[in-house]
């Protein structure tokens, strides 16, 4: 067989007779494009072209096809080859469809230098891939815009971290009126190619909210090892504190890790009332051991109301919250931490430090001796197993002895449990190193 324009001569094989075909005869609507309507987006449409063997494709008026969250890349053949491709243009034609007087549409053009090579009817599919977006999101902490982050959305789920801020402390990504607190943060994200061309979220803007990483206000009464007191301002970081053991159920002595301070300011304070008089100015969160659900629990000022009622440990007393009041305070907040218990005593109350949740509430304690349950604690241990530093250390670059003071061989176990992930404990270390290593 050869050709030459729109002729082709077929030679039969047994007679060897040539015969003259036009292929003019034969090519007619010889092309449907497949596709998508934008009315009705699961309803297949055909059109049909011309397109002449040998010739390069024809250009045509129509609109690429739509698919809801997808972006148009061509039209292909059956093999995958390409023949019609992509281009984003400002076409005032796509008024009646936009109800817009010029829109930025998806259409599709000739691949240059591709040329028709079917002799036969064929009908050219086509090809989407998921929107993407280089998208640049806020940081706020209240209404105040810290930063920007650009990241790269895509249609559908997304995982997102949060970045780290240097005296704030992540609360919860926004999207279309939904929090999503968890770290990373996994969330449906709609894209859409928009009037002006850009691909954005659909639905609303997504935004990254923070709080001031903060825990004690000043004045706020340390217990040290001796059972004498300091404020806690004046506390120089060398000092032993007092402690609960949850391993012996008995107090305990343990050296301070680090101080982390935010300077003299106007804060949220939650200043909360114990039945015995007791006071505890919070700020932004602060974890006390909760004898109604025998766990740490941390009190801020979104739940702090519910907490009321609840019984709290003071040494060897317990004492009940009666009151909380959240108003703006000019003072300066501290965040002690303990090598080992992570814990200490503010106020004479049994404390956690704001900001580390997943590192305890790990194992479950028996609530007669304020201790780990021991049978209950080895079963953990045989599910989820133990990290060793080795392994720990391919996940999270940090010196051996952070690894022991924060326990990291029990952290499986809490990420086995749900409680942490990889990624948070990554981003706690990147933003406690500085103050670990001085």
């Amino acid at each position: 067989m050869v050709a030459c324009g729109n002729i082709r001569w077929d030679k039969c094989t047994k007679c060897y007779k040539v015969v003259a075909v036009n292929l003019q005869n034969e090519i007619d609507d010889n092309v449907y494009l497949a596709g998508y309507g934008a009315v009705t987006p699961y309803d297949i449409s055909i059109h049909s072209i011309n397109a002449q063997y040998g010739s390069a494709m024809p250009a045509t008026s129509l609109f690429a096809p739509e698919k809801s969250g997808y972006s148009f890349t061509g039209f292909c053949d059956a093999s995958g080859k390409k023949y019609y491709e992509m281009r984003v243009v400002n076409d005032p034609q796509s008024a009646d469809i936009h109800m817009q007087g010029t829109y930025y549409v998806e259409k599709p053009f000739p691949v240059s230098g591709v040329k028709w090579d079917h002799n036969v009817k064929v009908t050219l599919y086509p090809v989407w891939e998921p929107l993407k977006s280089n998208y640049t999101y806020q940081n706020v902490c209240d209404g105040k815009v810290l930063s920007t982050t650009t990241t790269v959305l895509t249609h559908g789920k997304n995982v997102i971290s949060p970045i780290n801020i240097n005296d704030y402390k992540f609360k919860y990504f926004e999207y279309n009126n939904i929090q999503y607190s968890s770290v990373p943060a996994e969330i449906n994200i709609s894209l859409y190619r928009s009037s002006s061309g850009n691909i954005v979220p659909k639905y609303s803007f997504l935004t990254a909210y923070y709080e001031d990483d903060s825990c004690l206000a000043e004045g706020s009464m340390i217990t040290l090892a001796d059972g004498s007191q300091v404020a806690v301002e004046n506390l120089t970081g060398n000092e032993m504190l007092l402690v609960w053991n949850l391993y012996t159920g008995t107090y305990d002595t343990a050296p301070i890790l680090f101080i982390d301070k935010d300077p003299l300011s106007v804060y949220k304070v939650i200043n909360l009332t114990f039945s015995d008089g007791t006071t505890v100015k919070v700020i932004s969160e602060h974890g006390f051991w909760d004898y109604n659900l025998n766990k740490y629990v941390y009190i801020d000022e979104n739940n702090a109301d519910s907490f009321i009622g609840h019984w709290f440990n003071k040494g060897q007393e317990k004492i009940q919250l009666k009151g909380v009041e959240i108003k703006e305070e000019q003072t300066a907040a501290y965040s002690p931490v303990t090598a080992g218990h992570l814990c200490y005593f503010v106020n004479g109350m049994l404390s956690m430090p704001g900001g580390i949740d997943g590192l305890f509430n790990i194992f479950d304690v028996d609530a007669e001796t304020m201790k780990y349950d021991e049978v209950s604690m080895q079963l953990d241990i045989e599910t989820y197993g133990l990290f060793t530093y080795e392994e720990f250390a391919e996940y999270v670059e940090l010196p051996e002895e952070v690894f022991e003071a924060f326990n990291g061989q029990y952290l499986k176990v809490a990420i086995g449990k749900g409680l942490i992930t990889i990624d948070k404990i990554s981003s706690l270390y990147e933003r406690y190193s500085e103050l670990l290593t001085n």
